[in-house]
């Protein structure tokens, strides 16, 4: 939250710091908080009028819509296990259309076979890197081989970190004995 206790989907939506399409689902698949603002977002988008604006409020009161989730008890239990994004509410049936998020697949699966699994740090979905001035996402075949790359990464950080303040410690030590 910033100064004004506005969450990075409050100040994408109300404050028109991005767009929704990018920022602010980007944001929901994060865990972004939806209320305890006093500016409701999802009645901001809704009061747009506008196709988009409706179909974003709408997709936002249900209870998985633009986020992340695990595919629960689904009788393809292939897909059980799996995460996928939420990108369309069909509020008829109390289904969702999801994007399988290490295949190419689309389904339209039950909301009782979804439960909510928002990405973390440790359990991004994908890793993107910034090294010598260019931008690579690294895509996996499974979040457990994500989960893997992303913890090699942590600890060779740390590996990393933890030797250069050992070499500016000793070099410390060995100005001070001069």
């Amino acid at each position: 939250k910033d100064s004004q206790a506005a969450t990075y989907l409050v100040r994408t939506i109300a404050y028109g710091q991005g767009e929704f399409e990018t920022c602010g689902k980007l944001a929901l698949e994060w865990g972004a908080a939806t209320t305890g603002h006093p500016l409701d977002v999802i009645t901001i988008l809704h009061d747009t009028g506008t196709e988009s604006g409706l179909f974003q409020s709408a997709l936002m009161r249900s209870e998985f819509g633009g986020r992340r989730c695990e595919v629960v008890g689904h009788e393809r239990s292939e897909l059980n296990g799996c995460t996928c994004v939420a990108d369309v509410h069909l509020p008829e049936t109390d289904e969702y259309k999801v994007r399988m998020e290490h295949t190419p697949e689309e389904l339209v699966i039950g909301h009782m076979n979804l439960k909510r699994r928002d990405r973390t740090p440790q359990d991004p979905g994908h890793y993107i890197e910034f090294k010598d001035g260019k931008v690579t996402r690294r895509e996996f075949k499974s979040n457990e081989e994500c989960m893997a790359f992303v913890a090699k990464v942590a600890e060779t950080n740390w590996v990393v970190e933890e030797a250069a303040r050992y070499e500016a410690a000793e070099a410390a030590k060995a100005e001070a004995a001069k």
